[in-house]
């Protein structure tokens, strides 16, 4: 399902599929803007005449190079919500003005997590205590894990592999450079940076006890290991 919008339409519910036959003028007038996979024969068509925004994940826009293959494709990096966008789309997919409560576990939401749409307007429920305590918990579990998988694996994963390979914006971020042609990869908040620090010390010492375990059996080692303790 898809929306047109010309100078016919205010939005008339459509399908990719109708898109297609258009006609060659109205195609190349046409701008498309996705963040499904483009997969298809029709999105391979090179005469089809409109120019299309793909706005998805990195790795969904790797699953589709060879729909860019012998185009001019230019590659932009967009710039992370800021705390107003975040707000303004939070009022407008309510049902009734938000209350100071809402508005508090919000940007409470906004600054512990990042600035992550889907984090912040779906993922965390902020209309009733129970809900939000609920979904909270739920989410930091899972930013618990994935901070645990990337300690685990210690120097063979860099912060930019966590958001480029696992689509995840939980721990890691891009920030694009000016112009959006580049970006530089950073853990997405100091709070969620701390959890991190805590996950990688107790992984540490539990390293540190592994060790030992491993050296104490053997008789030439024993007294080093006394030494240890």
């Amino acid at each position: 399902m898809c929306f047109l919008f010309d100078e016919d339409s205010a939005g008339e519910a459509t399908s990719m599929q109708a898109l297609f036959w258009l006609t060659q003028e109205k195609k190349r007038k046409l701008w498309v803007l996705t963040d499904e996979p483009l997969h298809g024969r029709h999105w391979h068509d090179r005469n089809s005449g409109w120019f299309v925004v793909f706005a998805a994940s990195p790795e969904t826009v790797r699953a589709c190079q060879g729909w860019h293959k012998n185009r001019r494709v230019s590659l932009y990096f967009m710039r992370n919500w800021p705390w107003p966008e975040i707000f303004a789309a939070y009022c407008l997919e309510a049902e009734n003005p938000p209350s100071q409560d809402e508005i508090n576990k919000l940007f409470s939401t906004y600054t512990c997590l990042g600035p992550v749409a889907c984090t912040c307007l779906e993922s965390i429920d902020m209309s009733d205590d129970n809900l939000y305590n609920k979904t909270l918990q739920n989410y930091l579990r899972e930013v618990d894990c994935e901070i645990a998988k990337f300690v685990a694996r210690g120097r063979h994963e860099t912060v930019e592999h966590a958001v480029l390979v696992g689509s995840s914006h939980k721990m890691a971020i891009l920030d694009p450079t000016e112009g959006g042609f580049s970006y530089n990869a950073r853990i997405i908040t100091r709070w969620i940076g701390y959890r991190v620090y805590e996950k990688a010390q107790k992984h540490s010492q539990h390293g540190c006890f592994e060790t030992f375990k491993c050296l104490f059996p053997s008789p030439r080692l024993e007294n080093c290991c006394r030494l240890v303790l």
